[in-house]
């Protein structure tokens, strides 16, 4: 809350004036700049991750059944479902009993947005937010101010510590806003550089360089398209390594095989991937010694769904995950369908946690071609690095069943021995699709 009142207080000064603030601020102790909610949480998720299965289980359960009741009692929405279908909160007792409710989707939400949100919270706790995407698909929602934002933040410093980034360390963000005009700004009070790359170009880049030089950052944070511009830049520029970089931090879009491999090869250090999304119902992460997504229990329920509406429990059968989050009651969402697909895996991690595991998440259902038989096919299976060689952008859009719009920016470099090898690479790669080339100057 103290965070939310110094930042509400500074909002309008001008961008001097909220930088000293914020270096007067930092000599503040951490224990006090972090609310209760914060370190609450944060002192909590210390202990819960060693938790066994049963414990862990047992918390989600309690956490449901909390959840549920608030929503029937204060979320009109909710309470019409349960009535429908003459339920009471006390009949669903474990997550496998969730499926006696619908599942959550966009239209739902934006057909029943005030019928979503709790009476019991007083509208100057909502914070109004919405998803990335289009303007046709983005979705608008709130979280509750004081409970969403600080345990979010609290889970998001227990995913940095799993990778080895502690309080006060140097973290150079690559972004993609750009507010006015500007390359670069510091935030003393994380010993955060932010880079906006609304626009990679060289004469950009070439200044990336010279800030994480002269920052000497531990750790670079970003989006996995960004890292690999950044990436493939040092790799053209001949630079082997940055010394300072020892972890790159990752989310908001999946990671590729081919992305990460050019990524820790380039900087020569570990890539960390989290997984989650603005909605705040499912959160994972990569940990210390495994590349497979941990989920959260702590966090909410998930789910995977076969075609057939049922919960899958299989290890590697694909289906969409539908979530449940615990830290938002101000616009609870009960069985969430975020858009993504994935598959369960049985194995217990090396690295000790009792957390249920991802084997695979395999990108939006946007992120597939559909075959001339209507197979669905993930574009994760493209070894684009192999690939797309003297290609500087591409892009894939599909219209009708079997037939693919292969878009090309080709560098100076590219001839026609590179456009065989790529129409021939993705037949060789993708059955029952007819791929058709067309050159761009820009996408």
């Amino acid at each position: 809350r103290k965070k939310m009142v110094i930042k509400n207080l500074t909002k309008k000064f001008p961008s001097p004036i909220k930088q000293g603030i914020k270096y007067i601020y930092r000599v503040v102790p951490l224990r006090f700049r972090y609310g209760k909610v914060f370190w609450d949480t944060y002192n909590f998720l210390r202990e819960s991750q060693w938790w066994s299965r049963e414990k862990l289980e047992d918390y989600q359960t309690q956490q449901l059944k909390k959840l549920l009741i608030h929503a029937y009692e204060n979320v009109l929405y909710y309470r019409r479902i349960f009535d429908e279908r003459g339920l009471r909160p006390k009949d669903i007792q474990s997550r496998e009993e969730l499926t006696k409710l619908p599942i959550l989707t966009k239209d739902i939400i934006r057909n029943n947005f005030n019928d979503l949100l709790a009476k019991n919270i007083n509208r100057k706790q909502f914070y109004a937010i919405q998803t990335s995407g289009s303007t046709v698909s983005r979705l608008s929602f709130f979280w509750h101010k004081n409970m969403t934002i600080p345990k979010e933040e609290s889970f998001l410093w227990t995913i940095w510590n799993i990778s080895g980034y502690q309080f006060n360390e140097k973290c150079l963000y690559l972004s993609f806003e750009r507010p006015n005009n500007r390359l670069s700004q510091y935030d003393p009070l994380r010993r955060l550089m932010r880079l906006y790359a609304s626009t990679l170009s060289e004469d950009v880049l070439d200044y990336y360089l010279k800030i994480i030089r002269k920052f000497q950052p531990k750790i670079l944070m970003g989006i996995p398209s960004n890292l690999v511009v950044i990436a493939d830049f040092l790799q053209k520029k001949n630079i082997s390594k940055l010394p300072s970089i020892e972890i790159i931090l990752c989310g908001s879009e999946q990671v590729y095989p081919w992305q990460r491999e050019l990524i820790e090869k380039t900087f020569q250090c570990r890539l960390f991937s989290l997984y989650g999304q603005n909605e705040r119902v499912i959160l994972a992460t990569e940990c210390e010694v495994s590349s497979q997504y941990h989920l959260f229990p702590e966090y909410g329920i998930t789910e995977i769904i076969g075609s057939d509406g049922l919960p899958i429990k299989t290890e590697g059968v694909k289906g969409r995950i539908i979530g449940t989050g615990f830290n938002n009651y101000a616009m609870p969402f009960i069985r969430y369908y975020v858009g993504d697909i994935a598959a369960w895996s049985n194995k217990k991690c090396k690295c000790g946690r009792n957390y249920p595991l991802l084997q695979s998440i395999e990108g939006r259902e946007s992120e597939y071609i559909i075959s001339s038989n209507g197979d669905l096919i993930p574009m994760i299976i493209v070894p684009y690095s192999a690939i797309m060689k003297n290609v500087k952008q591409f892009q894939f859009y599909q219209e009708v069943k079997g037939k693919v719009r292969l878009r090309l920016v080709p560098l100076p470099t590219f001839t026609k021995d590179d456009e065989k090898r790529i129409i021939s690479s993705l037949k060789q790669e993708i059955k029952g699709v007819e791929f058709i080339l067309e050159y761009t100057d820009i996408i």
